[in-house]
């Protein structure tokens, strides 16, 4: 804390009450107001406070403080999101390779989401964020709770039944058992859930109606409450999030048709009946696949939009973009007819500052796509 916030008293509160309160030292607050702060760093730390006739207070301004520099540094990892996708991308066709199965699933948001609104916080009002991205996401272990649920409503419906018994085989094969005398692990493992493409926030408010109730202090609801509107930060409609699960069935454990179509259908329920994270029953968490209409197998990753394979090589191509923040580069390659893109990022600067756009020259790739289906550059030459 420094030397100005140590010389606070309960007295010069009154003089200062509009102005932030950072309880943290002067340099770790000039860090993490830079627009480009890992957001996970930011949100739970850059509070304001306010001191009003009921005591030191959370500044009810700090929510849009927090959203206006959230979305800002949001932007600035969106090549590090990509890198997280590719490297669960060639997990799991690591894992076909060895002969088990593998699904890529992108639903899109019908509704706000929320995750972790009663996680520790300042406000009471937090989210779960990736530790090292600062991104929201959905933790593996809630999907497989989610599909969990979802697969047994499924199972309750098929066989007219309002329970379904923990030692259920389906439940068991796919999600294991905590039954010490025959506990097993589940045959199909989650991968943490990450939003594709750029991520955005957005301020969303609750307004509870009945606060003394809620509290203790009336026995009873009543109407004469004045509502008190809470702030929290949630990812808007329309967003789309990656799921994908691999299969690893034991040594006699192979998955049937019947049980690949079970596991694509709790998928389906999960997204528009269960939904995930927060405040689910009045519709935020709610998905709908997004693959075009087509619902991808499980048992084989998602296919990319067709583009002509190039072999590692060198080839003809063209400057078409330039990002000087990012040093990326953007190419387009004709080869047989067929157009693809190839990005180098980040490039060299001194390279970089050379091209411009519409210039010939000639690359070098190593037949490695970017998740976005783009080529990459290891070489400009």
């Amino acid at each position: 804390m420094n030397e100005k916030q140590n010389s606070h008293t309960q007295e010069s509160w009154e003089d200062d009450k509009d102005k932030f309160f950072v309880p943290i030292p002067e340099n770790q607050k000039k860090l993490l107001e830079n627009p480009k702060c890992n957001f996970s760093l930011l949100s739970p730390r850059i509070v304001g406070w306010k001191k009003d006739k009921d005591g030191l207070k959370v500044n009810d301004q700090v929510m849009d403080r927090i959203l206006t520099k959230g979305n800002s540094s949001l932007k600035t990892i969106r090549s590090l999101l990509q890198k997280k996708h590719i490297w669960q991308k060639d997990y799991l066709e690591s894992i076909e390779k060895s002969g088990g199965k593998a699904a890529t699933i992108r639903a899109t948001l019908t509704g706000p989401f929320i995750t972790g609104l009663g996680a520790g916080h300042p406000t009471e009002t937090g989210m779960i964020l990736d530790r090292n991205l600062g991104v929201p996401y959905i933790p593996a272990s809630s999907i497989k709770g989610v599909l969990r649920l979802a697969c047994a409503i499924n199972i309750a419906r098929k066989e007219g039944k309002t329970e379904v018994s923990d030692a259920h085989p389906q439940l068991v094969k796919f999600f294991g058992s905590a039954d010490t005398s025959q506990g097993s692990r589940g045959q199909v493992m989650f991968l943490d859930a990450y939003p594709e493409g750029n991520v955005e926030l957005q301020l969303d408010i609750m307004n509870p109606h009945y606060g003394k109730y809620y509290s203790g202090e009336n026995k009873q609801p009543v109407e004469t409450e004045s509502p008190i509107p809470i702030k929290f930060i949630s990812v808007p409609a329309g967003t789309v999030f990656v799921f994908r699960a691999v299969c690893l069935p034991l040594a006699d454990g192979a998955f049937t048709d019947d049980e690949v179509k079970a596991l694509e259908a709790a998928f389906d329920t999960a997204f528009e009946m269960v939904g995930f994270g927060g405040k689910t029953a009045i519709g935020y968490g709610r998905f709908t696949r997004s693959s075009g209409g087509q619902k991808p197998a499980v048992g084989s990753v998602a296919p990319a939009p067709a583009k002509k394979e190039l072999e590692i090589g060198e080839y003809e191509a063209v400057v078409e973009d330039k990002d000087k923040k990012k040093l990326r580069v953007t190419f387009k390659i004709k080869q047989n007819g067929v157009e693809v893109t190839a990005i180098r990022m980040p490039c060299e600067k001194k390279t970089f500052d050379k091209l411009k756009k519409k210039d010939k020259v000639t690359v070098k790739i190593d037949g490695k796509k970017d998740y976005e289906g783009n080529y990459v550059v290891v070489k400009i030459i």
